[in-house]
């Protein structure tokens, strides 16, 4: 019995995936630029000032509940198509530091549409789990999926965001609060490891061991829904956010050709529910005002 361990070798695949990190360091940095230059502006306080451009940050997170599903396949010459696939589930908490640049066009009846950009941070990032595997020695042609801890982290996000809001300017949210609908669509960056630990039979009748962790820089474009409520002046507001986001991404490696370069297909299922508390300052001032 030969015993070998591989890191990100048997399993493993180009991580094409991979976006430019320095792309979302350069949009947080033009944000906090925008951030300083807006801050330095003239100011106005009154009920049509609340059109215009506007800065903000807030805190909080999201739960996310993730279905992972892990297949191995063999796909040997002249034999056919063979597949076994174990899945598992985990939760946790994801939270977040967000910069916000938007503007905002005052509509007719007291009611307004928005449009946001923004940088979000993540923080205690790590959902996880035990895949519980298959370790069947039994035949040289077993596509084994093996037991091992995996673990997914969300370390970036940007986006796009649209508000639908009334702003009843009453007592009651102060002469600048609002209720709201939001809607959007953000990029967001993964770390994916994932753990293997089994036994292989070669063809001759020997087994080999195989151990390591596949690790993957994977990618999406979830879609976002929610509603929220601003408390506070033209200027100054208070923003407290609820949202939901459900997406799907996957990723693959190997070609199945032989037992050491099996094709592994990872496939993830997200669903989201976010809270936000922020800060928002109008300017007073942008397209149109």
């Amino acid at each position: 019995m030969g015993k070998e361990t591989f890191r990100s070798s048997v399993h493993t695949a180009p991580r094409y995936f991979n976006q430019p990190r320095a792309r979302l360091r350069q949009l947080a940095a033009a944000l906090i630029l925008a951030t300083f230059c807006f801050a330095s502006q003239p100011q106005t306080a009154n009920a049509e000032g609340m059109g215009g451009f506007y800065i903000g940050a807030a805190v909080g997170g999201e739960y996310a509940d993730v279905d992972y599903r892990k297949a191995v396949i063999h796909n040997f010459p002249d034999m056919e198509l063979m597949s076994t696939h174990e899945s598992d589930n985990g939760k946790g908490g994801i939270g977040s530091i967000k910069a916000i640049l938007g503007h905002r066009w005052n509509l007719p009846g007291k009611t307004y549409f928005s449009g946001e950009l923004d940088f979000a941070f993540n923080l205690n990032k790590k959902v996880d789990g035990r895949l519980k595997g298959v370790d069947d020695t039994s035949s040289p042609e077993a596509p084994d999926v093996f037991p091992g801890d995996w673990d997914l982290e969300k370390n970036y996000s940007a986006g796009f965001n649209a508000k639908l809001g009334f702003s009843p300017q009453e007592d009651i949210l102060g002469s600048g609060g609002s209720v709201y609908l939001v809607g959007g669509v953000k990029w967001a960056d993964f770390t994916f490891d994932g753990g293997y630990d089994g036994m292989v039979v070669l063809p001759d009748g020997t087994t080999q061991r195989i151990a390591g962790v596949d690790s993957k820089e994977p990618s999406t474009w979830p879609w976002l829904v929610g509603a929220g409520v601003e408390f506070g002046s033209e200027q100054n507001r208070l923003d407290l956010r609820v949202t939901y986001s459900r997406y799907k991404f996957d990723s693959s490696s190997g070609d199945g050709l032989t037992t050491s370069t099996s094709k592994v297909d990872y496939d993830f299922e997200i669903s989201e529910w976010g809270a936000y508390v922020g800060y928002t300052f109008a300017t007073g001032f942008g397209l149109g005002i």
